[in-house]
């Protein structure tokens, strides 16, 4: 039984957005995908979400929603660390997956995992003082 609840947690963006707008959404969210410069294959997505695992959130999006403030503090991440964790506090899983896409596509980085109120985010630091994520291929 507490498998099963701690499964039902788990909210993929693509599976939410088909449950709440139709197949239409579903479609529209793996166009919105290919059209992204950093398409990342399934393989990758399971390793960031695997490395994402033992993150704490190092960005906290309030009330408010997205602001100038946040973005700042999410690239400031992305670029030191390639991989970070959001907290979204919100009501509903549903919006915290609107909140992953509207800063993945602010940010320019891949939307990684949704799951509850937490969005993973990777995007491929410029940095040459860090050390990088080696993707599989």
């Amino acid at each position: 039984l507490m498998r099963n609840a701690h499964e039902a947690c788990k909210i993929d963006v693509s599976e939410s957005a088909a449950r709440l707008h139709g197949r239409a959404a579903l479609a529209l969210t793996h166009e919105e995908k290919r059209a992204q410069p950093m398409a990342i294959t399934g393989k990758q997505v399971r390793q960031l979400r695997s490395m994402a695992n033992n993150l704490k959130p190092t960005v906290i999006v309030g009330k408010e929603g997205v602001t100038a403030n946040i973005l700042k503090q999410v690239n400031e991440g992305l670029e030191a660390h390639e991989l970070i964790k959001v907290s979204v506090l919100c009501e509903t899983g549903s919006q915290a997956a609107e909140a992953g896409r509207e800063i993945a596509d602010q940010a320019e980085a891949e939307l990684v995992q949704v799951i509850g109120k937490r969005v993973v985010l990777y995007r491929e630091t410029t940095r040459d003082d860090i050390e990088k994520i080696q993707l599989v291929k």
